[in-house]
């Protein structure tokens, strides 16, 4: 059974050393706090979305790992960008959540970024 549950979680990003005249490179990861939501959570796995993200429009999946999947490639069906930390099990339950609920995830995308 897959549980639908949306949460929102504040994280903090690591700062950066800054550059030899004392100025920050990229304001975005000094260490401001970063919203993301958490969307859908099944079989270990947590997809969020983050508030201040970038198109195109994609989710990550964090589990043992973090995964990065596009919602809609050029078929229509999502893509995997990048995983890291994660088995080709997880990779694989993981883009099968994001398959199996790609109508809701793309909504909650829409809903957060317009």
């Amino acid at each position: 059974m897959l549980a639908v549950r949306c949460q929102r979680t504040i994280r903090k990003r690591p700062r950066p050393a800054s550059s030899p005249n004392n100025v920050l490179e990229k304001p975005n990861e000094i260490g401001y706090l970063v919203e993301m939501v958490t969307v859908f959570r099944a079989h270990g796995l947590r997809v969020i979305i983050f508030v201040d993200d970038h198109l195109p429009a994609h989710v990550h999946v964090f589990g043992d790992g973090h995964a990065k999947i596009n919602l809609y490639s050029a078929d229509g069906t999502p893509e995997l960008v990048s995983a890291e930390g994660m088995t080709r099990v997880e990779v694989r339950r993981a883009m099968r959540i994001v398959l199996e609920q790609q109508t809701l995830l793309l909504a909650r995308w829409e809903e957060i970024h317009g």
